[in-house]
């Protein structure tokens, strides 16, 4: 996946912004106040096969299109 760009804390502002795998979902959240999206979650897979087939880029990217998401306030 090409390097998605993350923006800065909606609420204060900070730059410091970790994308964090937590197995079946991730999280985007800020250094700065602890403010946290979560991406989709995927279901618990009960064989390998289903593990593998579980689109882990796509969750990751949902997480990060959660945290860049802005009301658009016009």
């Amino acid at each position: 996946m090409s390097k998605v760009l993350l923006q800065s804390c909606p609420f204060c502002g900070s730059k410091e912004i970790q994308v964090e795998d937590h197995r079946l979902r991730f999280s985007v959240s800020c250094a700065g106040c602890s403010a946290c999206v979560l991406g989709d979650i995927a279901p618990e897979p009960d064989t390998q096969e289903e593990c593998d087939r579980i689109d882990f880029k796509a969750l990751e990217l949902s997480a990060i299109n959660n945290w860049n998401r802005r009301h658009d306030s016009s």
